[in-house]
């Protein structure tokens, strides 16, 4: 874009007008409308992009930009042989547990792209391309406004940053029409999808070398508060798959978890940076087995069974259960707050209503484990159910040799309704910011879950 020491404040006057933002609210509410979370049947997801990109593509298209072309981009599914491409575990259902291939979930489906070719007729600025996605995290709820705030998944993280992009860019075309002038350097926008459930809309982008040719530089639209931060934060995935003949899983499970969590912390500890001062480094156990939606998904229930000698449960065995869990309890607390005394600012109820449920079942004691889900950013502010459950069964293995002498008998404790088929599948996931890379977040992760096995082996 030429330069003009009025062009700045010419567009910032156009973008306040009362006009501007009612323009900018109602395409917020018209997005917002379509809920464009994750789901197992990416046919319907992807149709769904489809009606946002619509709505996107008949406002871009109006702008009038000299040169200017949208196109929707298919994904390329040869990003499943990236290392940075994200497992399609959305994909999964019970009658489909390995989930779908990436030829099969990207069929069809899109990115949105701009461009706007520049002059190039002066050698100040940048390519430069933006980038914010379309897809929110679940549950969808549908958009409401009151007075200047929109409520709606997705009003900021990132259809209002895909819809500040829109109208950046009205804004801008209209002084520049005004003016007769036009982009000095290439802008490419990019409307991606998928990066909720770990990047891969984006990461297509990323790989497509034609495209790359075009910009220099990139800016992510991401919630910020108005902040720049040139810097990124990220999450791992994990997958620990336990399989020992012989070795009770379930229990072992628990001194992993532990281990996770102990070097989530440590992880954090050492996360000083200037741009992340608030640290946002967390740790998340999504899925145990079959329960649990997914490994960014703070799991809010979780239930495991005591299994006792000849279906024989005593009042002391179950006295002694109940004392376990209670101690237990004090212990997590004490690290993770009682969510029980934490009002959810929505409901006006208890984040958790209370903790657990003991109760017996066909000659066993059945722990039903409450916590609040949510995603794993929020994990501060709700309470996971599998590390509550784990600290549940850390306690119990450790007073095992006890309540067998009480139930007068070996007892099993397992997670209930477990389909038996050799092993166990934890997955989670860890956040980190630049003070650690990838590979030393997923080095340090895959020890921790080593020493915790080896923990409970040498009990």
């Amino acid at each position: 874009m030429q330069s003009d020491s009025t062009m700045g404040d010419a567009v910032l006057n156009r973008m306040r007008k009362p006009e501007f933002r009612e323009y900018l609210a109602s395409l917020l509410m018209e997005i917002c409308a379509i809920d464009t979370s994750p789901r197992s049947e990416p046919t319907e997801w992807g149709r769904r992009e489809a009606s946002c990109f619509a709505i996107l593509e008949r406002e871009l298209s109006a702008l009038g930009l000299p040169g200017a072309r949208l196109e929707r981009r298919p994904v390329n599914p040869e990003i499943e042989n990236h290392k940075n491409f994200s497992l399609l575990h959305f994909t999964k259902t019970p009658k489909r547990p390995q989930g779908l291939s990436a030829a099969e979930t990207y069929a069809g489906r899109t990115n949105l792209v701009l461009v706007v070719p520049g002059s190039n007729d002066s050698s100040e600025g940048q390519n430069t391309a933006v980038n914010g996605h379309i897809d929110v995290v679940a549950p969808y709820f549908p958009p409401r406004r009151e007075g200047d705030v929109i409520h709606g998944r997705g009003a900021c993280d990132d259809k209002g940053g895909v819809i500040a992009f829109v109208g950046a860019m009205k804004a801008l075309a209209e002084e520049l029409k005004l003016r007769g002038l036009r982009f000095n350097k290439n802008v490419v926008g990019m409307m991606v999808i998928e990066e909720e459930t770990g990047g891969n809309g984006s990461l297509s982008l990323a790989l497509d070398r034609d495209l790359k040719k075009l910009y220099d530089t990139i800016l992510i639209l991401e919630c910020t508060e108005n902040k720049v931060h040139p810097a990124n934060r990220g999450a791992v995935w994990y997958q620990c798959n336990l399989a020992l003949p012989g070795v009770p899983l379930f229990e072992m499970a628990a001194f992993v978890y532990e281990e996770l969590e102990r070097e989530g912390r440590a992880i954090k500890a050492e996360s000083a940076h200037a741009l992340f001062p608030q640290r946002p480094v967390q740790t998340c156990h999504g899925i145990i087995g079959d329960v649990g939606q997914h490994p960014s998904r703070i799991c809010g229930e979780v239930s495991f069974s005591i299994a006792l000698p000849g279906g024989a449960i005593s009042g002391k065995a179950e006295a002694l259960v109940r004392d376990c869990l209670e101690f237990a309890l004090e212990e997590y607390i004490g690290r993770y707050g009682d969510k029980t005394k934490a009002i959810d600012p929505r409901t006006g109820k208890p984040k958790v209503d209370h903790h657990y449920d003991l109760r017996a079942e066909g000659g066993r004691l059945i722990v039903d484990v409450h916590g609040s889900t949510g995603h794993m950013g929020a994990i501060l502010e709700n309470d996971g159910a599998i590390t509550k459950m784990a600290q549940f069964v850390r306690a119990l293995v450790c007073s095992k040799a006890r309540l067998e002498a009480l139930a007068g008998g070996r007892i099993a404790i397992e997670l209930l309704n477990r389909e038996e088929d050799g092993n166990l599948r934890l997955e989670g996931g860890q956040g980190f910011v630049p003070t650690h890379s990838l590979e030393q977040v997923m080095d340090r992760m895959a020890r921790a879950a080593e020493r915790g096995a080896e923990a409970y082996l040498r009990r």
